[in-house]
């Protein structure tokens, strides 16, 4: 509900400050969401709700008088080319996300849409109890931002979620539209919106049906990234608002946002400097340097010392726990996370961190030897991470492509090229060298740090991690040539001896990226439908759970790894044996975990008496067999009872043993 109540903020807004709709709706989105989050921070989210409708009253009040007194303002401002790509795209949206289930995206139901359910259902931070997200310290302003939307919805909706999530990363794209100019220019404008469609999709083939924000986080930086192209083009200091909004926004999409974020200000910076020796102009982008540090500093220091607080800590050891935190992010050494460790030894799960790194000096040579050519492999072939659907391209490839534009560009500087076209030229560099960053030392160091062995022997999620990377740069590379050939008042200004050049890159480009997405995957959105995961027991409970309750997991045949995570999303507000599903089977577990297999030779007793030391409420059973009938039937009520996707109260029963009764039909 809240991208309807943003349009008029967002509209307010460029009048107020003389701009295009397309400019200003991302810095709405941010307004609001930064209300409630704020609002969350002292431990309720209600009144950031409250604030961000009457943020949106207000707009419509300023709107209506300002439309009486000067309707051409408003027209020039609202009634754009952005705008109207704005209602199309939110249309096509609302077709395609509202009823839409979660798919198959395992983090989901791990965290991203479970923190949502947290947040509507408590309304504060999913770090706290009595929540059931297990990952409530991840940074929340993606999930604060879907929350915000099916909040004022008329109940918990994913495909609000999913709505959500969508508008915000088209309104990362909807400042390409400033290059339509004048009511003639249809086709251009049909151009730019498929560009901000597909792009996206480009990046992450999953970006619209899927909650986690590794899409959105190489979105977003690419936002940040144009708007200092579009503020070193034009001039205009009001682009430090909406560069600030997106880096804010980046920072606290993720934990690897922080990095990325870090990257961008400290790329952006060395940009500054270079153009502030060409055009003598020191102090104003400093500034812009400046703002976007303290905005970084300002989003990790509010959240982590948040969690610190939270966790009860005192205000000094969660600044420190903070900071050696966002140290651990940075890959610094081990010594210097030891000492930063003892001073801020308070027992936050913040020093989690410390433990990395102490794991980290225990890595034999030969492990990290493996590691290190199995990640520099990986980057040229395309068995964990590739780009395009029609031809698979190695993300190595992808980027060697890209530093060829670059190069040419280089070559024709000064070759009949402007100003403004060399300064797009700088920008490409440092989005360029940001993503290299990223890519190489922040991800290696990440997986040393961050992620379980299994995962750095693996290369877990290789593909999400690093596709950001080369979302961002095609983002910003198109929006850059996409301007190129605009001139403040519409015309083609490309006409000196690089347009061959410009052209045939842009020519490989586009071509790129025909490779690289698969337009199917945006444009039957509204017909697509994932097959939701259903535990019938669940669904047809004559009782409902409640805080506190414990559901039992048993799984004999068909073992799916992510269905212990789908359950415990689906018994929302109870929990699962999320971590450790006991298999209860004698059969042959391919793939299965040694803590998983333990149990082989559990008695119904002993059964019996896990159920009671661990609190378990219900048991629910999927596809038992023969053999898990005779060893267990006697603990059931009405052995008939034991069925496939039913649920069962755990009750106490004769002989200290339990006794399961079948809820539902």
């Amino acid at each position: 509900m809240a991208v309807f109540l943003v349009l008029p903020l967002a509209a307010a807004l460029a009048v107020y400050f003389n701009k295009k709709f397309g400019e200003t709706l991302l810095v709405a989105i941010t307004g609001m969401t930064v209300c409630v989050y704020i609002s969350g921070l002292f431990g309720f989210f209600i009144p950031g709700v409250v604030l961000a409708v009457l943020m949106s009253a207000v707009s419509c009040i300023y709107l209506a008088v300002r439309t009486v007194k000067d309707r051409s303002a408003v027209r020039n401002a609202v009634l754009t080319a952005g705008f109207i790509a704005a209602l199309i795209l939110l249309v096509f949206f609302m077709i395609s996300d509202l009823g839409r289930a979660l798919g198959d995206a395992s983090d989901d139901y791990g965290h991203w849409a479970l923190a949502v359910k947290n947040f509507y259902t408590y309304s504060r931070f999913s770090n706290l109890a009595p929540s059931t997200d297990k990952y409530g310290y991840y940074p929340p302003i993606l999930t604060v931002w879907c929350y915000l939307n099916t909040r004022l919805w008329i109940t918990c909706s994913e495909g609000m979620c999913f709505l959500a999530q969508s508008m915000l990363v088209a309104a990362c794209g909807l400042p390409f539209f400033l290059s339509v100019n004048g009511r003639g220019q249809w086709k251009r404008f049909l151009a730019v919106l498929l560009l901000v469609l597909l792009i996206p999709v480009g990046g992450m083939d999953n970006i619209y049906t899927c909650l986690y924000g590794d899409g959105v986080m190489g979105m977003l930086a690419g936002y940040v990234f144009f708007m200092f192209y579009m503020e070193r083009r034009t001039g205009d200091r009001w682009y430090r608002l909406p560069m600030c909004c997106g880096l804010f926004l980046l920072t606290l999409s993720k934990e690897l946002g922080i990095a990325m974020a870090l990257l961008t200000v400290l790329t952006m910076a060395g940009c500054a400097f270079i153009l502030a020796k060409k055009r003598k102009s020191d102090s104003a982008i400093l500034r812009d340097a400046m703002a976007c540090g303290a905005v970084w500093i300002f989003a990790v220091a509010t959240w982590y010392i948040y969690l610190a607080v939270t966790s009860g800590s005192t205000v000094k050891t969660a600044a420190v726990s903070a900071g050696t935190r966002l140290a651990s992010l940075g890959g610094v050494t081990e010594s210097a996370l030891a000492a930063a460790a003892k001073t801020a030894a308070a027992g936050s799960h913040m020093t989690r961190a410390f433990g990395f790194a102490e794991r980290l000096s225990k890595f034999s040579p030969e492990f990290i030897r493996y590691y290190t050519t199995t990640f520099v492999r990986n980057l040229w072939v395309t068995e964990r991470a590739h780009a395009g659907h029609l031809i698979q391209i190695p993300v190595g490839v992808v980027m060697t492509l890209l530093l060829l534009i670059i190069v040419l560009r280089i070559l024709h500087t000064g070759q009949g090229q402007g100003a403004k076209r060399e300064e797009g030229t700088y920008v490409m560099v440092m989005t360029f060298t940001c993503a290299i960053l990223f890519e190489l030392p922040v991800m290696y160091m990440a997986y040393l740090i961050m992620m379980s062995r299994e995962e750095i022997m693996f290369l877990g999620s290789f593909d999400r991690y690093l596709m950001p990377c080369v979302l961002m740069c095609i983002f910003v590379f198109a929006g850059i040539y996409l301007f190129e050939r605009v001139s403040a008042d519409g015309t083609d200004p490309a006409r000196d001896d690089a347009r061959r050049v410009r052209v045939q890159a842009l020519t490989v480009l586009l071509v790129m990226l025909l490779w690289y997405a698969n337009p199917a995957d945006a444009l039957i959105l509204p017909v697509e439908r994932p097959d939701d995961r259903m535990f019938w027991g669940i669904e047809h409970a004559e009782s409902s759970f409640v805080p506190g309750d414990k559901v039992y997991y048993v799984n004999r045949t068909d073992y799916d790894v992510d269905d212990p995570r789908k359950l415990n999303y689906r018994v929302f507000p109870a929990t699962s044996n999320l971590k450790n599903v006991q298999l209860l089977t004698t059969a042959d577990r391919h793939g299965a975990a040694a803590e998983d297999l333990e149990t082989d030779a559990m008695s119904a007793q002993a059964f019996s008496a896990r159920l009671t030391e661990k609190n378990y409420t219900y048991v629910y059973l999927d596809r038992p067999d023969e053999d898990f009938i005779q060893r267990y039937g006697s603990l059931f009520e009405n052995p008939e009872d034991i069925g496939d996707g039913r649920l069962y109260e755990v009750t106490p029963g004769a002989a200290g043993l339990v006794t399961l009764q079948l809820r539902g039909k």
